[in-house]
């Protein structure tokens, strides 16, 4: 479960989606403990998500490829970006233990990986603004790579 914070319009995420997608299919275990090729099988369970804060460019990058998830999104907040990827799984027919907040709602824990293309980030501050983003989104997303 892959999340690219600043996707624009998705050209990184197809990559990472369908390489994520592939890797889940090379091994999976089943049952009795033991592994199987994705021959046969339906495609894996891993996917990436593209987030970005311009409607028209997700608007666009949903019209290019429709296979991939992407949302409106502001890096910023971190509770919108978690339930992005809780509505990606709904979308895939997928249902995984879910955390609760203070306000009863339910939400998906972290990302296995996150990726950040935050150039627009600019001026005096911008470096010291990503870092500050790669920083809040390293502790509060909690990849785990």
């Amino acid at each position: 479960e892959i999340l690219e914070v600043g996707c624009h319009f998705g050209q990184s995420t197809v990559l990472l989606h369908e390489a994520a997608a592939a890797a889940n299919d090379c091994v999976k275990a089943d049952d009795g403990g033991s592994t199987y090729s994705e021959q046969g099988h339906s495609r894996g369970s891993g996917f990436c998500v593209g987030v970005d804060i311009g409607p028209k460019i997700i608007e666009h990058a949903n019209t290019k490829y429709p296979h991939v998830p992407f949302a409106v999104g502001n890096a910023w907040n971190v509770l919108q970006l978690l339930k992005v990827k809780s509505e990606s799984l709904l979308a895939r027919g997928e249902e995984k233990p879910c955390e609760t907040t203070s306000s009863g709602q339910l939400f998906q824990m972290g990302y296995d990986l996150v990726y950040a293309d935050i150039g627009g980030l600019s001026g005096p501050d911008g470096l010291m603004e990503s870092l500050s983003l790669l920083d809040s989104l390293g502790n509060s997303l909690e990849p785990r790579c």
